[in-house]
């Protein structure tokens, strides 16, 4: 006897991704906060990043950046919070870095397991944009 289990996965899975045309589609839902990283998809660019891409079920719900050179790499990150938490736990896990985020995405940066607490944050967050201190810093 077979048994099939039939139903969508619950919870965020992050991937290594390199769909440069899967990337600019999420990106481009908010055009003026993912700027940078739009031009990141540019050939020039593209060989110095590494993306993430969490997904719940088929659909795309977060992406992330990690922008490579020398420590502390800037990151970019965009997306639902359980997505940003596992791109960054999975996927790019940097040691230190420089994070580009919402206000509201902070909870996913300084959650993630391979998140250093010192990592210092910028809050985008349009004409209040901040940069916040480390969350070991609060």
């Amino acid at each position: 006897m077979t048994t099939v289990v039939l139903g969508r996965r619950s919870g965020a899975v992050a991937r290594p991704t390199t769909d440069r045309g899967l990337l600019a589609a999420f990106l481009e839902q908010d055009r003026l906060y993912s700027a940078y990283a739009l031009c990141d998809l540019e050939e020039k660019e593209f060989g110095r990043t590494r993306w993430g891409a969490a997904y719940d079920g088929d659909d795309l719900i977060a992406v992330g950046l990690e922008y490579s050179g020398p420590t502390p790499q800037p990151v970019f990150v965009m997306g639902r919070t359980d997505g940003i938490s596992a791109i960054l736990r999975d996927v790019i896990r940097p040691r230190a870095a420089y994070i580009a985020a919402r206000s509201t995405m902070l909870p996913a940066c300084t959650t993630a397991p391979s998140s250093a607490a010192a990592f210092p944050i910028a809050v985008i967050d349009g004409p209040s944009s901040r940069s916040a201190r480390s969350a070991q810093d609060r």
